[in-house]
């Protein structure tokens, strides 16, 4: 298993394997409308979107889930990495995709499954690192909340379905990569 000093150290490539290869198939529901991962098309930032959801007699629902992969090199690394240069890495790719057309469709999956029912009514917007910054709560609510203001002040959100921000750093990587393997080290 990973640790999240392995996990910092990996390259580009390397972590974005992670991604698609492990982390995006944590979760059993995440196959039950059987629709891949999508990259939203954009040269600056690297942008996945995954819808998740079920049809049911009693329930359906549907959820967009988006990973922002904030690679950052290792050598770019200070003792400690301030949340500045996620804001810096966040107002380039929002900036970018209010440039494309219709940016909430593409956060919601729009795009991906146009005549979809059950219809996609959150969005859980994930930035996945690579870099060693802090994990505990006050310290990713921070990222998480000046990206909820980052995004408010540069894309227009008339729909506002529900839009959540998360953050993924190496040591929360690692831990769910453990437990979805059973606890294995």
């Amino acid at each position: 298993m990973h640790t999240p000093e392995d996990i910092s150290r990996f390259t580009k490539e390397e972590f974005i394997d992670l991604f698609l290869n492990n982390l995006i198939k944590l979760h059993p529901y995440f196959n039950k409308l059987k629709i891949d991962v999508e990259k939203i098309p954009m040269e600056t930032s690297d942008i996945y979107v995954r819808i998740v959801g079920e049809y049911g007699p009693l329930r359906t629902w549907a959820q967009s889930f988006v990973y922002h992969i904030i690679y950052i090199p290792e050598h770019e690394w200070k003792k400690e990495i301030s949340a500045d240069i996620f804001n810096i890495h966040l107002e380039k790719a929002f900036q970018d995709l209010n440039k494309m057309k219709n940016p909430i469709s593409l956060l919601y999956g729009d795009n991906i499954a146009p005549d979809m029912i059950p219809i996609v009514t959150d969005c859980n917007y994930y930035i996945l690192t690579n870099a060693p910054y802090p994990s505990d709560d006050e310290s990713i609510s921070k990222v998480c909340k000046t990206a909820r203001k980052i995004y408010s002040n540069t894309i227009a959100d008339d729909e506002d379905r529900g839009l959540i921000f998360g953050m993924g750093t190496p040591e929360v990587i690692s831990e769910a990569l453990k437990k979805a393997n059973g606890g294995a080290p």
